[in-house]
């Protein structure tokens, strides 16, 4: 009989949060182009398709990952269904490009864009280490 055995070890990268706050951009002019700042973060409205629902695409050159859930709200303060349709990341180690893509359910020329941001995001650092064996 034969025994192998399997290590695997590295570090795990585990992020929590759980204090939340919002910051609220007025106006917003859902067309291609468009700057605006949520919080401290610059984003561009890169690009906008209709097709059965609008699809609003943000880009930032930083993390994006202390925001939470992105609102959208027409003129008349009426929530607007929205739904995350995809994302996308590029980091070269001296430049990121981040890009998300939203789903609105209602065409409308001007949001007001709601983002609730995690104020106490942390990243533990966890290592792990597991052993086993298999018997042939």
């Amino acid at each position: 009989m034969q025994r192998f055995q399997l290590s695997i070890s590295g570090k795990l990268f585990v992020q929590t949060a759980n204090l939340s706050t919002k910051f609220t951009a007025d106006g917003v002019e859902l067309k291609k182009g468009t700057k605006l700042k949520i919080g401290d973060i610059p984003l561009t409205v890169s690009d906008v398709q209709l097709s059965g629902e609008v699809t609003v695409s943000f880009e930032a050159t930083q993390s994006l990952a202390n925001i939470v859930e992105l609102e959208f709200f027409d003129d008349q303060g009426n929530k607007i269904e929205s739904r995350m349709s995809g994302s996308s990341s590029w980091n070269s180690g001296t430049e990121m490009t981040v890009k998300w893509n939203f789903a609105l359910r209602k065409n409308v020329a001007k949001a007001k864009i709601v983002a609730s941001f995690w104020t106490d995001l942390k990243t533990t650092e966890v290592p792990f280490a597991i052993k086993t064996g298999v018997g042939l």
